[in-house]
């Protein structure tokens, strides 16, 4: 379904058409609000997105400040308000060769952070210390 003239929403996708449609996108965006949920939890589609090479708007939370910089690997915008993500979304097509190197970069950080050896080196590495408290 064609939403406006450059959005489309897709609905559900199988899992097999999620690559061609992130690839087709020029833009992504991550909303998370502050709650127990996003404390918690991270969202494996931000690598996902910052992979495509694409800006992506990301929501202004602290869990993402320990990967992404503002207006250098990402787009941060304020996710309770939804003038401040208008604006941030009209700036990045008002600065297209900015939000590209952006784009680039947020792709760096993917390769480098996301990759799943290094997730799970993480992962083992958190666990390890978990135990050796006990």
């Amino acid at each position: 379904m064609i939403v406006g003239k450059d959005i489309i929403y897709t609905g559900s996708l199988k899992r097999e058409n999620i690559p061609t449609c992130l690839s087709e996108a020029d833009t992504f965006l991550l909303c998370r609000k502050k709650d127990a949920f996003s404390q918690y939890g991270f969202p494996i589609k931000l690598g996902e997105y910052l992979a495509m090479g694409q800006p992506v708007l990301v929501s202004d939370l602290p869990e993402f400040h320990d990967y992404l910089t503002d207006k250098y690997s990402c787009i941060f915008f304020n996710p309770m308000d939804e003038k401040a993500l208008a604006e941030k979304i009209i700036w990045r097509y008002q600065n297209r060769d900015k939000s590209k190197t952006i784009g680039q970069q947020g792709r760096v950080v993917a390769k480098k952070e996301f990759r799943a050896a290094h997730v799970a080196d993480k992962m083992a590495k958190s666990i390890l210390q978990l135990i050796a408290q006990d």
